[in-house]
């Protein structure tokens, strides 16, 4: 490994890295914009707003990146698509991330709400990483779905993520259930701060 391996591999990582972030940021910020406008004029909608299941949405579309033979497939070899690859995780890391910042900065959920906000979360990552590790021996479907890929059966390999997506979206629409549950308990133990 040499300096070009290094000035190369920095090249396929920062401008990607900042214009992925920038771009999955800036449109975070708009949807939390949108979403605390549409919050204060129905507050009622922010607790059932709790069961989006973003997450999902977010976490099915993440292994994307990192599975280098959908890469290769759409985009080929070479820097150009490492430095995709970095600007696609990048985008869709820094959209909800963006999103859930302003959110909590603007109106703060006690702790025990953000805690079950911050579990749903990582149910939902450790379905993807479970599919990473099964790709290289760690079990589950990711070995099979892996196997899919390889040999180009993309109809049995959609179908593996959709059986992923299902899997990932019942563990975040409970876990959201046990967020609202935990919002309202939170809600009604708080002192009546009224005068």
């Amino acid at each position: 490994m040499g300096t070009q391996n290094i000035i190369e591999h920095l090249q396929i990582v920062l401008a990607p890295w900042l214009t992925g972030m920038i771009a999955g940021g800036g449109l975070g910020y708009v949807c939390a914009l949108g979403i605390r406008a549409l919050f204060a004029r129905f507050p009622r909608l922010r607790r059932p707003g709790m069961l989006v299941p973003w997450r999902t949405i977010v976490m099915a579309f993440l292994p994307l990146p990192l599975l280098t033979v959908v890469m290769v497939y759409f985009l080929g070899i070479g820097p150009q698509a490492g430095a995709a690859t970095v600007r696609l995780f990048a985008f869709l890391l820094a959209w909800p991330l963006t999103i859930g910042v302003f959110l909590a900065h603007w109106s703060p959920p006690p702790p025990a709400v953000r805690l079950v906000a911050e579990a749903r979360t990582l149910a939902a990552a450790s379905v993807v990483v479970a599919v990473i590790a099964g790709m290289f021996g760690g079990g589950g479907v990711g070995f099979r779905l892996f196997q899919y890929m390889q040999f180009l059966q993309w109809s049995r390999a959609f179908t593996v993520w959709l059986t992923l997506v299902a899997l990932a979206l019942v563990m975040d629409v409970l876990l959201g259930i046990v967020q609202m549950i935990v919002s309202h308990v939170a809600e009604r133990a708080r002192p009546d701060e009224s005068p």
